[in-house]
């Protein structure tokens, strides 16, 4: 069985750049969705189905 070099240096470059965009996405969404979660009221962030609902169509794009 032989192994292409330049084949799974491919895979490499394309994991680590997952990883590396993965973590762009952490900082930049993550915050983001943090604040709006914040600025609810009170009454919708202890309602759980209501904050689901609304939790759902922000990260399905709807919004």
């Amino acid at each position: 069985m032989e192994f292409d070099l330049a084949f799974n240096a491919s895979y490499l470059v394309a994991f680590t750049m997952g990883l590396f965009s993965s973590m762009h996405c952490i900082g930049m969404c993550g915050s983001i969705i943090g604040t709006l979660t914040l600025s609810l009221s009170p009454e919708i962030r202890n309602k759980k189905l209501a904050f689901f609902r609304l939790y759902l169509i922000t990260t399905s794009g709807a919004s």
